[in-house]
């Protein structure tokens, strides 16, 4: 459908998460993504080696853009990034950055959520479905509550991928 026909990426995500049948894993990313080689494999292996009930990988992916001639640049300077707290605006929707991580060893603890990149065991689309009404601001910090509440716990990766 045209984009104005779009109620927003909370009504978007929601609908996407509807075809969900069962699938042992489930990926949310934003639409200007890149992949790394074998980025399935790897972030399966990545959510596997945490030591958790229900763990969550999300962060931010690195920026990429088009050059001229159409090719896709990656920012592979861009260290792995867990999600930050910039502030809570006035109507408790927060602005948030990414963060280089202070280690890649392993994955990591995050308090935060980034919409940009979540991977989890497949359940989690029916547990924690993503608010329809939601438009764009306050779409992270809505899916990181009731993650939580749900028994989730938020995790960055130690790799770009």
């Amino acid at each position: 459908m045209r984009y104005s026909q779009g109620e927003g990426v909370g009504w978007a995500r929601n609908r996407a998460n509807r075809l969900y049948d069962r699938e042992e894993y489930v990926l949310q990313i934003d639409s200007h993504s890149r992949f790394a080689l074998d980025w399935d494999e790897r972030l399966i292996e990545m959510l596997d080696s945490i030591d958790d009930l229900k763990p969550l990988l999300t962060t931010y992916p690195p920026p990429y853009w088009k050059e001229e001639d159409g090719s896709d640049r990656i920012d592979h300077s861009t260290s792995v990034q867990r999600v930050s707290l910039v502030r809570v605006n006035p109507d408790r929707t927060t602005h948030q950055i990414g963060e280089q991580v202070p280690d890649t060893s392993a994955p990591g603890k995050a308090s935060l959520l980034g919409g940009g990149l979540i991977f989890a065991r497949g359940g989690f689309v029916t547990e924690v479905p993503v608010d329809p009404d939601v438009y764009f601001l306050g779409e992270e910090i809505s899916i990181a509550l009731r993650a939580y509440t749900h028994g989730y716990n938020l995790y960055y990766p130690n790799e770009n991928l």
